[in-house]
C-alpha cells in the first residue's frame, strides 16, 4: 500500500495529493470540495464515507478517533451528527483523502514497517499532529466504499484479520497516545498467533519502535482522544 503510494508521489506534479483506492467510488462534487478545506498548516482533509449499497452496515465514515478499552488503544469511525460538519479528526484515511504532499512524503519516510496494508495511514496523520498540522474531514466531499474488496481479493478473510491484528498492536508499540498502556499492550502480544508475534518483535522492527517513540516525545501532543 505505502509503495504503491509512494510510487505515485513520484510522479505528482502539484502540491496537493488526493489518495484514492481502487474499491471507492468518487462523487462528482468530491474534489472541488475537498480542495476548499485547505489551509497554510493543513496535513490532510478526509472525505465522508458512504457506504456503497444501502444494505451495507457504515463501518467507515471519514469522522476518525480513537478509544481506549483497557489500556489498548482502539481507532474507529464514528457516525456524523446531522447535518455533517467538519471536524478536526485523528487520521486521513490513505484510500480517499487530501494530502499535503510535501508533508506526506516527510511523514511516510522510506520505510514500510506495516506492510502490507492497514494502520500506517494513521501513523502519518499522528506524526503531523505531532508537528502542529492539523487533519480534517470534509462532509461535501463524499466517496463510497465497497468495504475490503480489494485486499479481499489478494489475501482472503483469514490473513486480512491477521494483518490487522498485527499492525494495530505495531501502532500502538510505535505511537505513545494518551491513554495506552504498554503493560497491556505487552499481554496482548502474548496473545497473538507465533507468525505476528515473531514479525513484531524482530529485532530490527523493535529498534525501529524505540526511534518512532523518541521522535514522537521530541513533538507536543494535540487533544486526539475523543
Amino acid at each position: 500500500f505505502a509503495g504503491a503510494i509512494r510510487c505515485g508521489l513520484e510522479n505528482a506534479r502539484f502540491d496537493w495529493v488526493y489518495l484514492l483506492n481502487d474499491d471507492m467510488v468518487v462523487d462528482r462534487l468530491a474534489l472541488g470540495e475537498v480542495l476548499k478545506c485547505r489551509s497554510s498548516f493543513t496535513f490532510a482533509v478526509a472525505s465522508q464515507i458512504l457506504v456503497y449499497h444501502s444494505r451495507q452496515p457504515r463501518e467507515e465514515t471519514g469522522y476518525t478517533f480513537y478509544r481506549v478499552v483497557n489500556g489498548i488503544i482502539e481507532l474507529d469511525h464514528r457516525i456524523p451528527s446531522e447535518p455533517a460538519l467538519s471536524e478536526r479528526i485523528l487520521y486521513a484515511g490513505g484510500g480517499s483523502s487530501l494530502f499535503h504532499r510535501v508533508r506526506l512524503i516527510e511523514f511516510m519516510g522510506t520505510r514500510d514497517p506495516y506492510s502490507p496494508c492497514y494502520f500506517e495511514d494513521a501513523e502519518w496523520s499522528v506524526l503531523a499532529w505531532k508537528h502542529g498540522y492539523e487533519v480534517t474531514v470534509c462532509p461535501e466531499s463524499q466517496d463510497r466504499h465497497r468495504h475490503r474488496v480489494t485486499h479481499q481479493q489478494l489475501f482472503g478473510t483469514r490473513e486480512i484479520n491477521r494483518i490487522f491484528e498485527r499492525n494495530a498492536c505495531r501502532f500502538q508499540l510505535r505511537n505513545a497516545l494518551h491513554g495506552g498502556s504498554d503493560r497491556k499492550l505487552c499481554l496482548r502480544l502474548l496473545e497473538l498467533d507465533a507468525k505476528s508475534f515473531r514479525e513484531l518483535c524482530e529485532w530490527r522492527q523493535l529498534i525501529e519502535v524505540l526511534r518512532e517513540r523518541a521522535r514522537g516525545y521530541t513533538f507536543a501532543y494535540p487533544l486526539l482522544g475523543p
